[in-house]
């Protein structure tokens, strides 16, 4: 066989018709590439059948390695993974698989697959799975393989869930790795929370799959963490707040340098905010304690916080449902100014409404940043959002 790759090798490179030759067309150069896969597989029967002679001397227990495939990777320089499937060719007792994989008939690729496939007992893997490319090969192997308690274990022992951080921790990232039968789990309990948040925005447009998976957990969160604090009537956490003012124009022209034209702002824990997270956590009923170059600046109006008697009342002249038009929805009701406490509006019964979670959380979340407002004039029943104009900075 030998002989036979050494006169396939060089044909190949008898008929190099360069890199850039106008009279090769796409199609020769793509029988090119097979032909070079069906030598490339035969090379790889040939090492798997001298590695079979070396595993039956135990040659790389004799080097003291752990394992052939320890040893493959470092005697051949291979990574992990093709050192793996190489052992595997070479351990192979499939006949057809074998013999297909030395006349280059299968890439070494579908060699792999194929035999871990016919190792689970699957008959006639070779021509049953002709049809199927290497990934729904992939999936009926995966398909037909048991789950032994090694592998559950090991499933179970990988379990994490992980947060990573920007640098400036405006936003996260996060990697989920859990067993099959936890995520069901969690996914449904999700998902039944999405239906209750299940809304149009104002303008129509609907919020995706993700999204609202990733309000369902954020709502669950706060559920848990307000089981312990309701019916508390502090006037919230103290939160710090530290503002760099915008350079002034002076200082950009002097500086030549492209800069802010409006501070940033940062949280005690070294959390980068904007203004939209700053109206929520005034919403929330947190004492902004303002800071700039370290200097205390003042404190801000503790009167934000909605006394609970005041939302009782607020409650139930508001029939006990959110006051959204077209929402009846009774979910979670809030308290919500309609002109905000950091722009004069009073914590008074007057200016305030009822909302259910979703238009509350997302006025604040979401609606905030599609720029939505409610409107002050809208009826107290039927209450009506309004898009407020953007504004950018100067380009």
């Amino acid at each position: 066989m030998s002989d036979t790759i050494e006169h396939m090798f060089d044909t190949l490179l008898e008929e190099d018709p360069g890199t850039g030759s106008s009279d090769v067309s796409p199609d020769q150069r793509e029988q090119r590439i097979l032909d070079c896969e069906r030598v490339i597989a035969q090379l790889r029967a040939l090492q798997a059948q001298e590695l079979s002679i070396l595993d039956r001397q135990q040659v790389a227990t004799a080097d003291g390695a752990r394992t052939l495939i320890e040893w493959c990777s470092a005697r051949f320089d291979l990574a992990k993974t093709t050192a793996r499937d190489l052992v595997l060719a070479a351990r192979s007792e499939h006949a057809d698989i074998n013999t297909a994989l030395a006349d280059g008939d299968i890439t070494f690729d579908r060699a792999t697959h194929t035999t871990r496939l016919a190792n689970t007992g699957y008959q006639d893997a070779l021509q049953t799975t002709a049809g199927y490319d290497i990934g729904g090969l992939h999936r009926v192997r995966v398909s037909r393989e048991p789950l032994g308690e090694s592998d559950e274990y090991d499933i179970h022992q990988h379990r994490s869930l992980a947060l990573q951080p920007r640098l400036d921790e405006s936003h996260y990232t996060g990697w989920l790795t859990m067993a099959g039968t936890d995520a069901k789990l969690v996914e449904a309990a999700l998902m039944r929370r999405a239906e209750r948040l299940r809304q149009a925005l104002p303008d129509g447009t609907t919020l995706t799959r993700g999204q609202l998976l990733h309000d369902s957990l954020v709502d669950m969160a706060a559920d848990d963490l307000a089981a312990g604090t309701r019916g508390a009537e502090s006037p919230g956490a103290i939160i710090s707040v530290f503002i760099d003012p915008a350079p002034s124009d002076k200082q950009a022209r002097t500086d030549r340098q492209p800069v802010a034209t409006s501070p940033v702002i940062r949280l005690d824990n070294g959390v980068r905010i904007g203004p939209t997270a700053l109206q929520h956590l005034l919403c929330r009923g947190a004492v902004i304690e303002l800071n700039a170059d370290s200097e205390v600046l003042g404190i801000g109006r503790a009167g934000k916080a909605v006394p609970p008697r005041l939302k009782r009342w607020v409650t139930h002249r508001d029939l006990g449902a959110c006051t959204i038009a077209g929402c009846n929805s009774t979910y979670r009701l809030e308290p919500h100014h309609i002109i905000h406490w950091e722009n004069g509006g009073e914590t008074e019964e007057e200016n305030l409404t009822t909302l259910c979670w979703f238009h509350h959380h997302h006025h604040h979340i979401a609606i905030h940043r599609h720029g939505f407002r409610i409107d002050p004039q809208s009826p107290p029943q039927a209450r009506q959002f309004h898009r407020k104009p953007r504004s950018r900075p100067p380009p």
